[in-house]
């Protein structure tokens, strides 16, 4: 992918995030995706495809578990404002959290992809900067590993006459775990002096026959 373009500055706020849960794998280039990264992560015998990727102070992932076919396909979509597309939405709401099941029968077993999300908002302080500086270092050292980090930083407000000590960042951060891989991200939205935390946990097992 290219190196991403610095966007303009967008007052946004966080209360307008809504998560997005879809089946399938629509086109999102009309929300302007700033930078990605691919891992695939082996389950079960059974290996996910999984794509994440910034999208201003939000953030996708897109799943595909290989040889199961396009029920085991799903995006999450985090983003300001309602997203528009013709695949099936399994869940809309805003900041808070879900949870999704789905059973596949691949070759002569089942599969259960067990989805996760959770999303919450905290006041802009030195335990919030504590976290970020965290999480930031774990990006750093993911490299060109197992895990995957991202990391943009934003414009800060017009007419600040300093820089703040809250830098606007959205930051990603995608790990395998035993039996799947977790999703961790933080939405800095300086203009609020709020910090948007989202943790996101995917797991693929082997159900009945």
């Amino acid at each position: 992918m290219d190196p991403p373009v610095q966007p303009a500055y967008a007052d946004v706020s966080a209360a307008e995030l809504t998560l997005s849960l879809i089946r399938g794998h629509p086109d999102i280039s009309t929300l302007d995706p700033l930078m990605d990264g691919t891992r695939c992560i082996n389950l079960n015998g059974a290996s996910l495809t999984c794509k994440t990727g910034i999208l201003g102070a939000s953030h996708y992932l897109a799943i595909k578990a290989q040889d199961t076919g396009p029920e085991l396909e799903l995006m999450e979509i985090f983003a300001c404002g309602e997203f528009k597309t013709e695949h099936d939405v399994l869940y809309r709401g805003p900041l808070g959290k879900c949870g999704y099941k789905i059973d596949v029968q691949r070759r002569n077993w089942y599969e259960c992809l067990d989805y996760r999300f959770q999303s919450w908002v905290d006041a802009w302080d030195s335990q919030q900067r504590e976290r970020l500086q965290s999480l930031e270092d774990e990006i750093a050292s993911a490299g060109n590993g197992a895990s995957l980090g991202l990391r943009f930083e934003f414009p800060e407000p017009p007419g600040a006459k300093e820089p703040s000590d809250q830098a606007p960042v959205t930051l990603v951060l995608l790990k395998p775990q035993d039996q799947g891989f977790t999703l961790r991200t933080v939405h800095s939205y300086s203009n609020e002096h709020t910090v948007v935390h989202t943790l996101t946990t995917v797991s693929l097992t082997e159900g009945k026959n």
